[in-house]
């Protein structure tokens, strides 16, 4: 979560963390979840290691980027309505 106010990331983190079952189950694996108390912004995220230098294996890391991207989607998408009522609350 990468908004302008760290009240704001946390709210939204701690209501997506409420649902975390819900959105790895859709999603299909495990994400990491990163709060990062001592920062503005906070992260849900799924990580890999590549060489980025390694341009023979480019095309094969935007074809990942883009099924987890949808998958990621397909995970939230439904969740985000109600987390922004919810972030509407404290407003």
């Amino acid at each position: 979560m990468g908004r302008s106010n760290a009240e704001e990331n946390k709210l939204l983190f701690d209501f997506f963390s409420k649902h975390k079952q819900q959105i790895e189950e859709v999603f299909g694996q495990p994400l990491e979840w990163l709060r990062l108390d001592d920062k503005k912004s906070s992260r849900i995220q799924l990580s890999i290691l590549v060489d980025g230098y390694d341009n023979t294996s480019w095309e094969q890391h935007f074809k990942w980027h883009l099924q987890n991207i949808e998958r990621l989607e397909k995970a939230f998408k439904p969740l985000i309505g109600e987390a922004y009522k919810a972030l509407n609350n404290i407003s």
